[in-house]
């Protein structure tokens, strides 16, 4: 074990192999680690990275990767590899300036709440509390959190489907290749989700899987719904259109088209004014054309 009171500093040419660092500094680069190989931890080892103090920061930058799995227990920490992959369990509530794995993909798991500004990378995360995020930058992977997730702006890329678990959702996304946006969206463990609020700015937005009590989407250009289930009420608007999905409350609304599903799941597709769906439609303005 490598134990210090003081700013403690490694580089190496190759790779890094760490039994344990412990840290009892309180500040600025308590541990900072520089690699031009991996940066990972013994096998043997239950914990591999530990700083306690509460301005603690520690920053790991290696060229081939970090951690098979990295197990830390450190309140503030920046990691990124230029050419592998990050594999990273928390064992506490999180803070992350920076995760950046661009020519691999990130896998992160935190016992505790996970706030990150910045995400590069093919993104596997799952949080043991609310995931709250900055920006985030990847084309496929799966964000899950027992008590909800919060993305303040999402670049996609390629035509890979994004899977998003939590029992509330708020994202906002940029499809910044392809003209297609695919996402899977519900509740924690499989539920529907109590509240969805997500923006997507892309030409098709398809949700292979949209399961909520209450929510509501926005897209810049057309959508396609393949399997919905909604328990009460879903505000929908899309380039040409808007929507309203109330099972609660039947009365007319300034909308494009109301509807109701009172057989739980249902399928949507809109394409300009035009929408094509097997919902009970209630209302609908004299521009909009509706097949089912």
């Amino acid at each position: 074990m490598l134990s210090s009171a003081h700013e403690l500093s490694v580089s190496a040419l190759q790779n890094i192999l760490i039994a344990k660092i412990n840290s009892d500094f309180n500040g600025d680069n308590a541990i900072s680690l520089t690699s031009g190989g991996s940066i990972n931890g013994r096998d043997d080892a239950r914990v591999h990275l530990v700083a306690n103090q509460a301005d603690t920061k520690t920053y790991l930058n290696a060229a081939t990767g970090i951690g098979d799995p990295l197990v830390m227990e450190l309140p503030w920490v920046e990691a990124v590899t230029s050419d592998g992959d990050i594999n990273i369990i928390s064992n506490n509530d999180l803070y992350a300036s920076l995760i950046s794995a661009e020519n691999g993909k990130v896998t992160l798991a935190t016992i505790g709440d996970l706030t990150v500004e910045e995400i590069s990378g093919d993104s596997w995360i799952y949080v043991d509390g609310y995931l709250a995020a900055g920006d985030m930058s990847y084309s496929e992977g799966t964000l899950v959190a027992r008590d909800g997730v919060s993305v303040e702006h999402v670049d996609l890329h390629g035509k890979v489907e994004i899977t998003v678990q939590a029992p509330s959702i708020e994202m906002n996304i940029d499809l910044t290749e392809g003209n297609e946006a695919k996402l899977s969206l519900l509740g924690y463990q499989g539920q529907s989700s109590e509240a969805i609020d997500i923006d997507v700015s892309a030409e098709l937005t398809t949700f292979t899987l949209l399961s909520a009590d209450n929510g509501q989407v926005a897209v810049s250009g057309d959508m396609n719904i393949e399997h919905c289930l909604i328990e009460h009420k879903m505000d929908i608007l899309t380039e040409k259109m808007s929507l309203l999905i109330n099972n609660d409350d039947p009365s007319a609304v300034d909308v494009s088209a109301q509807m109701m599903t009172p057989y739980g799941e249902f399928w949507l597709e809109s394409d300009r004014y035009k929408l094509n769906t097997n919902v009970d439609v209630r209302y609908l303005e004299q521009d909009i054309q509706i097949y089912n």
